[in-house]
């Protein structure tokens, strides 16, 4: 009978116990009650941000969408004990601090140009098409009924203060000429005004506006006498003229919280400060990203908002606290494994550890940067780095046995344009820097370094000359190096492939070339076969096998309906046990990344999600014995018993191999009458590990078994079609 590697049926993905939650999409405060809008759901604490609940809320869903739309910022609004939610095309009412929400339909069309804001009086919406005057429309019933207030040409963004609706918006394109730098406001008669210009720039628009004890405070792009943004300028008014008080290089965000101004500067590791609106003071954030989104606490305490981690410090701010402590909303960038040890590396959190499978973290971040996110194992220990280098940037080594961090030493150099770790084996660091020569004069070099960075030998001569500027380097399971190098000759666009077996690399060709046509190409390497998928122009994606003994390609798999994402297959994008090939691939129709898996060698895919939260983005595939890990947008996922096999419905037998004696003890012997020479005899134990692997070169095999543990094996040969077969080691 065929045997077929298949998943138990009773099985799905489940969310690591203590790493869980999304990005932060927005927070509120509302009496002694914080709620925090995430990618996953809907939080809520109620002591200052130290621990949250999951309210399995009726916005979930709509969150979802949040997340995926363009412009939503703002997701909360408070209008005294009501609290509104603007998000994903909806508008939603909670009576009772956020436990319970309303959906609120008006009698117009919510979409994408709309805006929303709170005053004291009423609740605003404001709707701009892409043709036609743009709509000001009001409630003062919560919601049950609108009234147009006013219509304008602008396209609005509004902002509720006090008593007031303030408004400031664009004519045409922000982009072309036809700027407008206007603050307006709703009178008593609930028309439009200009609340005055005096001191704006006229060619210019705003990108921020807040009120703060009378004064209001504008940021402004300032073009200069350039086509393009100089800096962002902040202005001041009260009476009836704006004032200008600092310039910062980048747009950026502007919140007040407990009578203070704050604003940060995006892509920056710091934030500014004011009292009252004039002077500017710089203190640094809690992390090295800026913060989008403050709440005010008790006892003059700030809740700092970033994209994936809560802070709270004093006003003025000294030392920051983490507010989420033990409770994250990562996006899990990357796993490793290290003897019973599993590390994470969470995007712009840092690097944590579990001893438990999971179940609980140790935030191990401190002494390395917040955004590592790469992982690797090298000479049993923990390398934490991005791909690329830039002067400055660092990649870091952990050693488990201190339980300290160590900044990975480079080779001594000029300088250098570009940097990249190449390739980390387990015993071996592969780095490229485009080196300073002399002035405006840089080199191609490649270093590797087999004790983590302690020495660093230059091994430029033995990188094909072709691959030294493009070549992209992948890690084997047992110190492989493969180098995938693409270029363009006078004949159009060539692929070139290289294999290192050594310790001390030395490539040479493999002999297999690519179509010209090919866009894309990446590798991974599994059980001593290496897996090339290219994707190509107008075809199907197709996965290509060599045996790493032969280096030959002998067998084509194509994707079906899934197209494949741009994923380092050797990072993490592709796993492969047995029969059975996990992947990341992108939704031909609706172009969501999604986990897919083929149970049968490549022949057929499908998605393979069960139990995964709405938009999950898979980030990494991680093998761990019978446990599959996924790295997500979301957390961090298992997907238990990988290996449990099971024969396929309406399987028929194949009277082509025989295995005996089976059960055996000292040696199977293979009867292959009928497989053509060449094909590939394959031996797996139940965890899918490789035990035996030789191409079929007559009739009949004999693999010795003495060194085998007692237990279930699987025997495949893989040719014109694939065939597998079971025997047992008494």
């Amino acid at each position: 009978m065929l045997l077929i590697p298949t998943l138990m049926l009773a099985q799905q993905w489940n969310r690591s116990q203590a790493i869980q939650g999304g990005k932060f999409l927005d927070v509120i405060r509302n009496g002694n009650t914080l709620l925090a809008a995430t990618q996953d759901g809907l939080y809520r604490s109620s002591d200052e941000g130290a621990s949250w609940l999951k309210m399995n809320s009726s916005l979930d869903a709509v969150m979802a969408k949040v997340y995926s739309s363009y412009g939503q910022s703002k997701l909360f609004y408070l209008k005294q004990d009501t609290l509104y939610f603007f998000g994903g095309y909806e508008l939603h009412r909670s009576v009772d601090s956020g436990a319970t929400w309303t959906r609120i339909t008006p009698a117009f069309t919510i979409d994408y140009n709309a805006s929303f804001a709170c005053t004291d009086k009423a609740i605003y919406c404001t709707l701009a098409s892409f043709s036609g005057p743009s709509e000001i429309r009001r409630s003062a019933d919560g919601g049950a009924t609108w009234t147009l207030c006013d219509t304008t040409s602008q396209k609005l963004t509004m902002y509720g203060a006090g008593d007031t609706l303030f408004f400031w918006g664009y004519s045409g394109d922000i982009w072309s000429s036809n700027k407008m730098c206007q603050v307006n406001y709703l009178d008593a008669a609930e028309k439009i005004q200009p609340y005055g210009t005096t001191g704006l720039p006229a060619n210019s628009y705003i990108t921020g506006l807040e009120r703060l004890n009378g004064r209001m405070v504008a940021v402004v792009p300032d073009y200069g006498s350039a086509s393009s943004i100089q800096r962002y300028r902040m202005y001041s008014r009260s009476g009836q003229t704006w004032s200008q008080t600092m310039d910062f290089k980048r747009d950026g965000i502007l919140l007040q919280a407990n009578g203070m101004l704050y604003y940060a500067p995006q892509l920056t590791d710091s934030i500014a400060y004011t009292s009252d609106g004039l002077v500017w003071n710089k203190i640094l954030v809690a992390s090295k990203h800026s913060f989008h989104k403050i709440a005010g606490l008790d006892a003059g305490q700030v809740l700092f908002v970033e994209e994936y981690g809560l802070y709270t410090t004093t006003s003025v701010p000294g030392t920051f606290t983490k507010a989420n402590a033990g409770f994250y909303f990562p996006s899990t960038a990357a796993i490793a494994k290290l003897n019973n040890d599993m590390y994470v590396a969470h995007e712009s959190l840092g690097v944590f550890y579990s001893q438990d499978n999971g179940v609980t973290f140790t935030d191990i971040t401190a002494g390395v940067s917040n955004t590592v996110g790469r992982l690797a194992i090298c000479n049993a220990q923990l390398l934490a780095y991005n791909q690329s280098l830039y002067q400055g940037s660092k990649a870091f080594v952990f050693s488990p046995q201190t339980s300290t961090w160590d900044s990975l030493a480079l080779p001594a150099n000029n300088g250098y344009q570009q940097g990249r770790i190449a390739a980390v084996t387990s015993s071996m660091i592969l780095l490229y820097l485009k080196e300073k020569i002399s002035t405006n004069v840089y080199a191609d070099r490649y270093y590797s370094s087999t004790d983590l960075g302690g020495t660093w030998k230059d091994i430029t001569p033995q990188i094909p000359a072709n691959a030294l500027a493009y070549g992209e380097f992948f890690s084997g399971d047992n110190g492989e190096l493969f180098i995938r190098n693409e270029f363009w000759s006078s004949n159009g666009k060539v692929q070139e492939f290289y294999l290192s077996r050594t310790a001390d690399p030395a490539f040479s060709p493999l002999g297999f070339s690519m179509s010209k046509d090919v866009w894309y190409t990446n590798v991974s390497y599994h059980n001593g076969e290496f897996f090339l998928l290219k994707n190509m122009h107008n075809a199907p994606d197709s996965l290509y096998i060599t045996n790493s003994d032969s280096l030959k390609f002998f067998r084509q798999i194509t994707y079906g309906s899934f197209k494949f994402y741009n994923k380092q297959m050797g990072e993490g994008g592709l796993i492969v046990t047995g029969d059975t090939f996990y992947s990341i691939g992108m939704d031909s129709v609706d172009l969501d990344l999604t986990l897919i898996r083929s149970l049968d060698g490549g022949a057929s895919w499908h998605r393979f999600t069960d139990g995964f939260a709405p938009r999950t983005t898979p980030n990494q595939l991680f093998r761990d014995g019978s446990d599959l890990w996924v790295a997500a947008s979301n957390g961090l996922w298992k997907y238990g018993t990988v290996s449990t096999y099971a024969p396929a419905p309406g399987s028929t037998a194949k009277q082509d191999i025989r295995l005996y004696p089976n059960p055996c003890r000292h040696y199977i012997q293979a009867d292959l009458e009928g497989i053509s020479e060449g094909a590939l005899i394959r031996v797996y134990d139940m965890s899918g590990r490789l035990m035996f692997r030789q191409e079929a070169a007559q009739q009949q095999l004999r693999i010795d078994t003495d060194q085998y543990p007692k237990g279930m094996y699987l025997l495949q040969v893989i040719g014109a079609e694939i065939i597998t077969r079971k025997f047992i080691v008494d």
